[in-house]
């Protein structure tokens, strides 16, 4: 796959980690002190909570959660990028001054907590100012994630193109040939269907969403777009 491609994803999976993270870290004091869930504890809990959300069925979309949501990325990417400045910076310090023992080590863990739970607590007063519970914003953000990722792929593969200059080439063959060719122009539709059609996506949920989220398409692609600037370009 093109690199592009693969930076794409990787923005969005690293924004959802650090949500994640965040999410995490937004516990009280009493909570924070009790002893952190194990890891495989933790998957299990995403994994009920995903098969929970499938059995009820994929999320509604409605224009006023979705317009909510759009808003709700620019808040979050400014506050994203503050985390990221903030980790950046510390951990800048880390390497400029890389002596002081456990002590600095402590020190650095206690400062990086801190931007962590100041993101979650920011995540939560952007939720609340556009008017989004938590479930709406984990049902938009994966139809969202999939609509917006599938069809950036199909703009990287171009099967479209492909597609349209293999159907041109047959046009100009031999009848014999052109059945030859009928197979490459089937792997072609499919996979554009896919992609640029989002098939798959649409079976996941429902046409009426996925056609409402196209609505928004060019804000939210946007929206990723700066997320991955965010990211990678903080790392130039």
């Amino acid at each position: 796959m093109d690199r592009s491609g693969r930076g794409w994803r990787g923005a969005v999976l690293l924004a959802g980690a650090l949500a994640g993270v965040g999410a995490l870290a937004g516990c009280s004091r009493g909570e924070r002190e009790a002893p952190a869930p194990d890891a495989r504890e933790q998957a299990a809990r995403a994994a009920d909570r995903a098969d929970q959300e499938e059995a009820e069925g994929p999320y509604t979309v409605t224009p006023a959660k979705l317009n909510a949501y759009v808003g709700y990325q620019r808040a979050m990417l400014r506050v994203q990028a503050e985390l990221v400045r903030g980790l950046e910076g510390l951990a800048g310090g880390v390497a400029d001054g890389g002596a002081g023992g456990e002590a600095a080590s402590s020190a650095a863990v206690e400062r990086s907590m801190a931007l962590i739970q100041a993101k979650a607590r920011a995540e939560a007063q952007a939720r609340e100012e556009a008017g989004l519970s938590e479930a709406d914003v984990n049902g938009l953000g994966r139809i969202v994630t999939d609509v917006v990722s599938q069809r950036h792929l199909a703009q990287v593969m171009r099967y479209d193109e492909e597609l349209r200059a293999t159907e041109a080439l047959r046009q100009k063959l031999p009848p014999a040939q052109q059945q030859e060719l009928e197979p490459k122009l089937r792997a072609l539709r499919e996979q554009d269907q896919t992609l640029r059609g989002l098939a798959e996506v649409r079976k996941r949920y429902g046409d009426k969403n996925v056609d409402l989220v196209l609505t928004r398409e060019a804000e939210l692609e946007k929206n990723y777009r700066d997320m991955l600037e965010a990211y990678g370009g903080s790392r130039r």
